[in-house]
């Protein structure tokens, strides 16, 4: 778990957690735990405000480095469940988002591009007089600007992933 820093062994069976082990401090080094706590602190507000009548749902941030490059990955789930009129729905998208590190003494960042692939999968459930499932998958792609600084890193990786899921609805 990146917000509390510890790992779970989990039995899918039982359904319950064997053991909890926290994670070695350097487990996310600087910059790159700057980069993942600010991705973090964006998902939750767009969780909260895009996701608010879900009766359950949560996120994931992981992020690694490769050379120069920060890699985000962003898992989101949200279910929607309104047995009072049949009804349930459910949406899962999980992003990898490559960028380029910004030089500290670089003047030009405008120019230099991450990039997003994500894929979307939206369910409808209704179940009124028989069974109707809508079920919609979507591979999505987005260009990222980078900026220097984390938290407008995650501000536009998040903006970016509104604005292409927020397609899916039009």
């Amino acid at each position: 778990d990146p917000r509390t820093m510890h790992f779970f062994t989990f039995d899918l069976l039982k359904q319950t957690v064997i053991s909890v082990t926290p994670a070695p401090v350097d487990f996310y080094p600087e910059p790159l735990n700057r980069y993942r706590l600010e991705a973090e602190k964006a998902v939750s507000v767009y969780m909260k405000t895009h996701f608010a009548f879900s009766t359950h749902g949560g996120f994931a941030v992981h992020a690694s480095m490769e050379g120069k490059m920060i890699r985000l990955e962003l898992i989101i789930s949200s279910l929607f469940l309104n047995l009072k009129n049949l009804c349930s729905g459910s949406w899962g998208s999980h992003w990898n988002i490559s960028l380029p590190l910004t030089d500290d003494t670089s003047d030009e960042e405008s120019h230099i591009i991450g990039l997003a692939h994500g894929k979307v999968e939206c369910i409808g459930h209704y179940y009124e007089d028989g069974q109707v499932t809508m079920t919609q998958k979507k591979q999505l792609h987005a260009d990222i600007p980078t900026e220097k600084e984390p938290e407008m890193v995650a501000k536009n990786v998040v903006e970016r992933i509104i604005l292409e899921e927020s397609r899916l609805h039009h």
